[in-house]
């Protein structure tokens, strides 16, 4: 049997997690350097997922990592609900017909004036639909609900791709947020209900914020 001491296996513990590194490191500067090489092709993407999954983060350092590429023209279509309740508009449980009608609105109206070589919308009408169905309020009617499922088919001629991101971090607080994991696993599964069910054309990201960068810049040098 081979020993090893403990300092010798803190060290190999130490070698492994720099190889790591090293390694995701140069998976990501591949991905670079193809998009350097790649021929400019508009790309429109929803990151999609429930709350606290790391959507914004995706997109602001995805399109950091962007620029100085062939896709330095990135712009981000910023997320609706939080500017929605900044303003005092119900959202979540306590959401109305009135609030998801400003929500279409608000985004619809954002996709539109968005024109870039590359678009990374922060949640899209795909979203709003898994919270609807997930909170499930008796008080929203059955036909608005049929509206704004014929809303998201439409929409989903504007993008490329959905990029669907599971909950796989910690459930952050914060003013916006509700803390309920049952709820964010809820909206979870609609959301992936709805990605199979209406035929979206989506992939799933895993990992840590630096394995799903690398993974997206990696689908937006081959076209997705």
């Amino acid at each position: 049997m081979l020993y090893v001491s403990p300092d010798e296996f803190s060290i190999l513990k130490a070698r492994c997690r720099i190889e790591r590194q090293i390694s995701k490191k140069f998976l990501f500067l591949c991905c670079l350097t193809s998009l350097d090489d790649c021929e400019v092709t508009r790309v429109r993407v929803s990151v999609s997922g429930s709350h606290s999954t790391g959507k914004t983060s995706l997109c602001e350092n995805t399109s950091v990592l962007l620029a100085g590429s062939c896709r330095s023209e990135v712009a981000i279509i910023r997320e609706v609900a939080r500017d929605l309740i900044s303003a005092g508009i119900p959202l979540n449980k306590d959401a109305t017909t009135d609030s998801y009608v400003i929500y279409i609105r608000m985004q619809l109206e954002r996709e539109r004036m968005t024109s870039a070589s590359t678009v990374l919308s922060d949640r899209s009408l795909v979203d709003l639909l898994a919270y609807i169905r997930a909170i499930n309020n008796p008080t929203i009617s059955k036909d608005f609900i049929g509206m704004v499922e014929e809303v998201v088919r439409v929409e989903s001629g504007y993008f490329d791709l959905y990029c669907y991101l599971p909950i796989e971090f910690p459930l952050i607080e914060d003013n916006t947020r509700i803390v309920d994991f049952g709820y964010q696993k809820q909206v979870d599964n609609c959301l992936k209900e709805i990605l199979e069910g209406f035929g979206l054309k989506h992939v799933s990201l895993h990992g840590s914020l630096q394995e799903r960068c690398a993974n997206l810049v990696k689908l937006l040098a081959i076209g997705t």
